[in-house]
């Protein structure tokens, strides 16, 4: 007997039902690895800000875009434009891990080596206040 998707017997179809389940309960249950694995090939830049030693990890597929709109001045995914004066380029980034977080799309860490942290601990509140 023959099933009328186009020839092919019953118990393949079903084998292939269960088989496509079964692939998308794997990638349902296992997707927060999967963001991982992903998030070490994608691209990051990071930023400092001047006068401090408060720095911001941008990971994900547009960072590289968004690192350069903040270093110009233009307009970014943070909102406003920043005087280019204020930010530097970061190419080894240093400090302790304040704080982690995604937002549009993006993975940020906010690292600090001040003594302080005081900057650091404000920045990580102000991103998790535009994350709301």
């Amino acid at each position: 007997m023959f099933c009328f998707v186009r020839g092919i017997p019953p118990r393949r179809v079903v084998i292939l039902i269960c088989l496509l389940l079964l692939v998308a309960g794997g990638f349902w249950l296992y997707w927060p690895q999967i963001q991982i694995g992903l998030r070490a090939v994608e691209p990051s830049c990071t930023v400092g800000l001047s006068g401090t030693a408060a720095q911001l990890t941008i990971q994900g597929w547009q960072a590289e875009a968004d690192c350069e709109a903040i270093l110009n001045g233009k307009a970014s995914f943070l909102g406003d434009p920043n005087k280019p004066e204020n930010v530097y380029a970061v190419s080894q980034p240093q400090g302790t891990i304040l704080c982690e977080l995604d937002m549009k799309g993006r993975h940020l860490m906010v690292r600090d080596q001040g003594a302080v942290t005081l900057m650091g601990s404000g920045l990580c509140q102000e991103l998790e206040g535009m994350k709301k």
